[in-house]
């Protein structure tokens, strides 16, 4: 199983390797395979790293970016909901399934909601809709 090192090992690796370290002695220090370590200078040199000249900069030893399923529950869309269910009382009785057709009536360009994500923003926020039942005979 492959495991990632953070940032400042990496900048560590190849700042060693700068100075003319041998690869044993850096996967020594870093902890880094072999096997590792030539991929990592092989990543920065593609992205300009240059063994012995300058600064190692965080170009060279970043993640790049990961494909993958985008978020449809964004910060923005988690206050629209909550804004919407702290600010309309009628809301709190409504199923989730209901509170996601209202959000969904008032943004028709953004991608549709569903009642699962509404109901997993709701517990997030630590809110809860329910109905609220009085009891004959037992409120004054």
């Amino acid at each position: 199983m492959s495991s990632e090192f953070d940032l400042a090992t990496r900048s560590q690796a190849l700042a060693l390797h700068s100075e003319g370290y041998s690869r044993a002695v850096i996967c020594e220090k870093t902890g880094y395979s072999p096997g590792g370590l030539a991929n990592l200078i092989t990543k920065a040199k593609k992205r300009g790293y240059q063994p012995g000249q300058g600064a190692i900069i965080a170009q060279y030893v970043e993640d790049k970016p990961r494909k993958g399923r985008p978020v449809k529950l964004t910060p923005e869309k988690m206050d629209e909901i909550t804004k919407a269910f702290e600010s309309d009382p009628s809301l709190r009785k409504l199923p989730a399934e209901e509170i996601a057709k209202h959000i969904n009536d008032r943004s028709p360009d953004d991608p549709p909601l569903s009642r699962t994500l509404v109901q997993r923003a709701l517990k997030h926020q630590g809110l809860k809709n329910i109905k609220y039942t009085t009891k004959p005979g037992l409120h004054q």
